[in-house]
């Protein structure tokens, strides 16, 4: 803290967690061991109900966002993205 008021950074008290030993940002939980999905994001998702083409854009957005911890996501998806193409019924 000492060096930020000598460069004459600022905090938001009430944003600022001293001392935690993980923390929540953009949906993902980050830690000394890494980073992985908020399950608060990953039950949101779990909870959507799709109903119509922007639902399920939206749905594939959320599912896109936390891709990165799901192996093979493409292959997983493509069944609902090709519901998105323009002569899919």
């Amino acid at each position: 803290m000492e060096l930020a008021r000598m460069n004459n950074l600022k905090f938001n008290e009430e944003k600022t967690v001293l001392g935690a030993t993980e923390l929540k940002y953009l949906g993902h939980i980050i830690s000394s061991e890494g980073s992985r999905p908020d399950p608060e994001k990953i039950q949101a998702i779990n909870d959507m109900k799709i109903q119509d083409k922007k639902g399920l854009q939206r749905y594939l957005g959320m599912v896109t966002y936390v891709g990165k911890f799901v192996p093979n996501l493409l292959e997983i998806t493509k069944p609902l993205r090709d519901l998105l193409q323009k002569d899919a019924v």
